[in-house]
């Protein structure tokens, strides 16, 4: 179930039929040469084009937003190919989202590509050396230094984030295990404190697993978790698991009218 670098799959006979086949505006043709070159091996064969590629679709289809940039790539300190493209994901940060590269275009085993040592610079022909850029006043002059961000106050903070978001899991996680053993008559587990005294993810995982397996019902889980961080205050509908919970005595629900507002089109209220 992998995907293989090869920098001569074009020239494959399925590569040429699936071409043949390729129309304007349809289709990710770079997936479908993908795939069409795959055999018992490999689901697919191609170049950063078609690898690349495909890592964005992934990503946007796991809701992780992400996009395709060409760039170069460079050996020997000199521009061998002006021809390049890669994956780039848009992650959150403490200084806002934040461009990750991704290259899924590496050799079989996860080798770093060849590249080529032709004199050449394939089809174009870049000047080794070229006269100094003058530079121009402006704010866009100061050194980067200046207005690079501090990266161990930048960890620093992701890593006080990540522990934040710990805590409240485990804290939600600690009510919803007290309150199911409590309802349900069951043991509660003994090192159910550490989820307030010191809690770590794995802890949390495991604790999570433990509130499945008392409810037997992994969406009854989710949902009670859901419960308790107040996502369910005023929905027009509610899901069958918190009907559920409501018969096991962790929920209750109350209907409760609500009113919509729109701008007039004749001067009649609408009763509920």
């Amino acid at each position: 179930s992998r995907y293989c670098y090869d920098k001569f799959f074009n020239d494959t006979p399925q590569a040429k039929r699936c071409r043949l086949g390729l129309r304007p505006g349809q289709g990710n043709h770079h997936l479908e040469l993908l795939h069409a070159c795959g055999d018992q091996r490999y689901l697919g064969r191609g170049v950063c084009f078609e690898l690349n590629s495909m890592v964005v679709e992934i990503l946007r289809h796991l809701g992780q937003p992400a996009a395709v940039a060409t760039g170069w790539t460079f050996g020997n300190k000199n521009v061998v190919d002006p021809d390049r493209l890669f994956a780039v994901a848009f992650v959150p940060s403490p200084y806002g989202v934040c461009p990750l590269p991704l290259e899924a275009a590496t050799g079989e085993g996860g080798r770093e590509m060849e590249f080529s040592n032709k004199s050449s610079t394939s089809d174009y022909d870049i000047d080794r050396v070229a006269p100094d850029v003058p530079e121009t006043a402006g704010l866009w002059n100061a050194p980067i230094i200046h207005n690079a961000p501090d990266v161990k106050d930048m960890l620093t903070q992701v890593r006080e984030k990540a522990t934040e978001e710990t805590r409240e899991r485990a804290a939600i996680l600690f009510q919803a295990i007290q309150l199911v053993c409590k309802k349900l008559g069951k043991e509660v587990p003994k090192n159910l404190n550490d989820l307030n005294r010191a809690p770590t993810s794995k802890l949390v995982r495991e604790m999570r697993k433990h509130l499945e397996e008392l409810l037997q019902d992994n969406q009854m889980a989710a949902n009670l978790l859901g419960l308790l961080r107040g996502e369910f205050r005023n929905v027009p509908k509610l899901p069958e698991a918190i009907h559920k919970l409501e018969k096991l005595g962790l929920a209750t629900i109350e209907a409760v009218p609500f009113f919509s507002a729109a701008p007039s089109k004749g001067g009649v209220r609408k009763k509920p």
